[in-house]
């Protein structure tokens, strides 16, 4: 009976102690994870109460992917397939809402009237216009668009996935 009381009183205090080796809160960064395909989220990215959770982050490791200020950072959550084999169905990008500029070339959220979505964009050099396309070969490609008719929300600068 002894041994037994014991085993509960070591049982209790490792449950109560912090568990040595796991690294401290304070070097991490909480970073609002949005849904592209919930209605709150398509006026809102960015906007952390409208955020379906929070994705902690090292704060060291976020540095060494960008210099952009941790609040302008948000994670979407990819939906559908027309991103595929770059971005799976449930995947989560991390979003640098500071680029905004359709210049560059890359993966950016974005919003046409009031659907937003996730798209592959390229600029044409002289007409200045834009190029909307999938990595998915199934869909429709959209050049020579206005970029005036297209809202960049941010560009995708990293992918999070679970492997299957």
């Amino acid at each position: 009976e002894g041994r037994m009381r014991e085993a509960a009183k070591a049982k209790r205090q490792a449950k109560s102690e912090p568990h040595e080796g796991l690294p401290d809160v304070a070097n991490f960064e909480r970073i609002p994870v949005f849904d592209i395909r919930a209605p709150a989220s398509r006026g809102a990215i960015g906007d952390a109460e409208l955020a379906v959770s929070f994705s902690m982050f090292r704060t060291d490791w976020l540095r060494s992917v960008t210099p952009t200020p941790f609040s302008q950072l948000v994670v979407v959550i990819a939906s559908g397939d027309a991103m595929e084999p770059t971005l799976h169905n449930g995947d989560h990008g991390l979003i640098d809402t500071s680029q905004l500029n359709l210049r560059r070339e890359g993966i950016y959220v974005l919003r046409i009237d009031d659907t937003l979505m996730i798209k592959r964009v390229t600029m044409h050099p002289s007409t200045k216009r834009v190029t909307l396309s999938t990595d998915n070969p199934r869909y429709q490609v959209y050049d020579d668009l206005d970029q005036s008719n297209v809202e960049a929300l941010g560009r995708v600068i990293w992918i999070g996935r679970t492997l299957g």
